[in-house]
């Protein structure tokens, strides 16, 4: 057996696992072997080294992906990633209108064009010929998305449009009408663009480690690219970020087409944006690496959830009485004010009786957007109807000497106080206007002990 003969036959199945035509865990476990003579015309033989009866390892399990009409496979569940596998040569145009999944010629041919009309995604067209390859008769801007061609012979044109062509194995093509588009040869460059990595989008700060990259980018048809070797080799990424060197790239390996997710600079906690540089390499080899590239990748700042504080229900008693029980927040801390102009950490708190809002807020953060200002609005309730003072028995508005005349008039029988002015004179709370009361009030003229 040849080495070509053996490296296409290893891109072939590769590709057909990452494909979805033959069961996920036959390429699972790595051990495959190819057998054929080189002179052979039969089909190649694929044989698996771990012991698995034949049977098991054939296509039935895998017959509700593989469709033989265009119709059907058109209307597949989209990502799907059916086969449509021809049992006839065709006549005529077939359209394929899905962004995903494999066109099998089954070594037919299609006397027409197989226009491909895929936005979202690279199709594989495979084993057999056709005459030509386009999008539409039409505009084809919209249809900018890679096409690999898998032991295809193209006998007059492949029209590129805006997209790229690979070609794999033993492909050929009469003629390409480059358009806007590009063909390469896959076993010589790689398969570039379907190989970059995808930043992944709308990530929201979370508090936790976050992938930046779309992993289930790395879950399509391009895991395996054939070499001289006659074994199947796996691309080799490595990827660092913007401020580190170039040299401290780190191998982040794609095994079955599926990256190694425990590369650390894969990863960011904190909101902001990155710069993923990364390179790949087909051959796993640092210096012989192409493909170098960088994507950006944003964290953004979170919306903090907050739970609003409630307010106390309070009646003036002559002490600071705190207005609010605190509220909460998922990220930061709240703050407050009486003014909405000045915040911080501490409860507002009063002596007074009267209506107050309390404004509340969370700051900006490097991680967490500023919430809006909410406000809640509280009363401190004067049981008299009006506001006074402890100690001002006489409501002028000061505590002095004039007071204590008062409180000794009424305790003396002489004039009693009204029930404002009791209230008032009751500096101690206890329900009795006496001699307490005044001593009370002396200190507090005095400045030796201040009444609240």
């Amino acid at each position: 057996m040849t080495k070509t003969i053996k490296r296409v036959a290893a891109a072939l199945l590769a590709l057909a696992i990452a494909a979805g035509t033959v069961p996920a865990e036959f390429g699972a476990k790595g051990l495959l072997t190819v057998s054929a003579s080189a002179e052979s015309e039969e089909p190649i033989a694929i044989e698996e080294t771990a012991e698995v009866e034949k049977e098991e390892s054939e296509e039935p399990a895998q017959e509700a992906n593989i469709f033989h009409t265009v119709e059907e496979f058109n209307a597949a569940e989209p990502g799907s990633n059916p086969t449509l596998l021809l049992t006839t040569d065709f006549d005529g145009t077939i359209t394929v209108t899905r962004s995903d999944g494999v066109i099998d010629l089954n070594g037919h041919w299609v006397s027409g064009y197989l226009n491909l009309q895929n936005t979202n995604g690279p199709l594989i067209v495979k084993n057999g010929s056709v005459d030509c390859i386009d999008d539409t008769p039409g505009s084809s801007s919209a249809y900018i998305y890679p096409v690999i061609l898998i032991n295809v012979t193209v006998r007059r044109t492949v029209f590129g449009g805006n997209r790229k062509f690979y070609y794999l194995g033993n492909t050929n093509v009469n003629s390409f009408s480059w358009e806007w588009g590009t063909f390469e040869a896959a076993d010589s460059t790689g398969f570039n663009a379907i190989a970059d990595p995808v930043a992944k989008e709308g990530l929201v700060y979370n508090g936790e480690n976050q992938l930046l990259i779309d992993d289930s980018s790395f879950k399509g048809t391009f895991g395996v690219v054939p070499t001289a070797d006659e074994e199947q080799r796996y691309f080799t990424y490595y990827f660092t970020r913007g401020e580190q060197e170039s040299d401290t790239y780190v191998a982040g390996t794609a095994q079955d087409g599926v990256i190694n997710t425990d590369c650390a600079p894969l990863y960011a906690v904190d909101a902001g944006e990155y710069t993923l540089n990364y390179m790949w390499d087909c051959n796993g080899e640092y210096e012989g690496g192409i493909g170098y590239n960088s994507i950006t990748v944003t964290i953004d700042k979170a919306v903090p959830e907050v739970t609003a504080p409630t307010a106390n229900k309070l009646i003036y008693n002559g002490k600071v009485q705190k207005l609010i029980n605190a509220g909460s927040t998922s990220l930061g801390k709240l703050t407050y004010s009486l003014d909405g102009e000045n915040f911080s950490e501490d409860i507002p708190a009063v002596k007074s009786s009267g209506k107050y809002t309390v404004w509340y807020k969370v700051e900006e953060g490097n991680n967490w957007k500023a919430s809006e200002v909410g406000s809640v609005e509280v009363t401190v309730d004067n049981p008299y109807g009006e506001d006074y003072t402890l100690g001002d028995v006489n409501g002028d508005g000061k505590i002095n000497i004039s007071d204590i005349t008062k409180i000794s008039a009424h305790i003396k029988g002489k004039r009693l106080l009204t029930d404002i002015q009791f209230k008032r004179a009751d500096v101690n709370l206890d329900g009795v206007v006496n001699i307490t009361d005044i001593t009370k009030i002396y200190a507090h003229i005095k400045g030796k002990k201040l009444l609240g």
